[in-house]
């Protein structure tokens, strides 16, 4: 994850099988920085959340998370939500 964009594409590049899944969504089998991105983008919309502990958390059932999750979502977000919850 932490590399520049250019090791990013040529890694991508590198993935036997890539070009393929890049021709059927793309029309091209070239691997660009712009296809990334795009792919990207529509896999985290499918990505959808209702009902897991967290959600259930954020939504007000403050005994859901232990202690230590709590601790650890705290590492994730600005002061500013902390008091929150």
């Amino acid at each position: 994850m932490a590399q520049g964009l250019k090791a990013l594409v040529r890694n991508v590049k590198n993935i036997k099988g890539y070009r393929v899944y890049f021709e059927a969504a793309f029309g091209t089998k070239e691997v660009s920085l712009d296809a990334i991105q795009k792919a990207i983008a529509t896999f985290k919309r499918t990505v959808t959340s209702k009902n897991s502990r967290f959600d259930l958390f954020v939504n007000g059932n403050k005994t859901i998370l232990k202690d230590d999750e709590v601790m650890g979502l705290h590492l994730f977000r600005p002061p500013s939500l902390r008091e929150q919850n």
